[in-house]
């Protein structure tokens, strides 16, 4: 495994709620760090089966991808298969699934700052740059990207949202990004 990875695909035995899968990540990675709340900051279950996970640093990535890999497609253990994936660090899984809300279904990440859950809007608005956005935009169309590029016009109205969120100066700011859709508290 690369030393920079940071970013996992695992596929599970059995379709799991967000809950469940959480309380399996848990157990399974506290045999492999001791601070199991501080270890990954992004969960998403996009597809039955399916779970992305993004670890807190290459260091903790790469103990739970040993537990992982030494129980995967044992029998009775919720995972079947992991890999690396495509995308790797918070702000690109998010910036990935803003852009991509619109054609998943409802079942949104969850997001951790030091093992504290924030809400999705505001993890997408703080977390999540214009420019990141438009990286992951670019990569996902298989487009290197030149220097001086404007943001791709499909990007706009995302990039936009984005920025009036950040910009909002109210304490209670409606956020509404196809699929980061909710209240949150500045």
């Amino acid at each position: 495994m690369v030393q920079s990875i940071t970013t996992l695909i695992l596929k599970t035995a059995k379709k799991l709620s967000h809950e469940d899968f959480l309380g399996a990540l848990r157990n399974l990675c506290r045999w492999a760090v001791p601070e199991v709340q501080h270890a990954f900051d992004f969960v998403h279950l996009p597809w039955k089966k399916l779970a992305v996970v993004n670890f807190t640093s290459p260091e903790t990535c790469a103990k739970c991808y040993r537990v992982f890999s030494a129980i995967a497609g044992q029998e009775s253990m919720l995972i079947v298969d992991l890999k690396e994936a495509q995308h790797q660090g918070l702000a690109q899984n998010l910036a990935l699934y803003c852009l991509r809300s619109h054609h998943m279904e409802s079942v949104q990440p969850r997001v951790f700052v030091n093992g504290v859950e924030l809400p999705l809007a505001l993890a997408c608005a703080k977390l999540v740059s214009p420019q990141m956005l438009q990286l992951v935009a670019l990569q996902q169309a298989g487009v290197e990207h030149p220097p001086g590029l404007p943001p791709l016009p499909r990007m706009l109205s995302k990039l936009e949202t984005v920025q009036r969120c950040r910009d909002a100066d109210a304490l209670s700011v409606p956020f509404a990004a196809d699929g980061c859709q909710m209240v949150f508290s500045l």
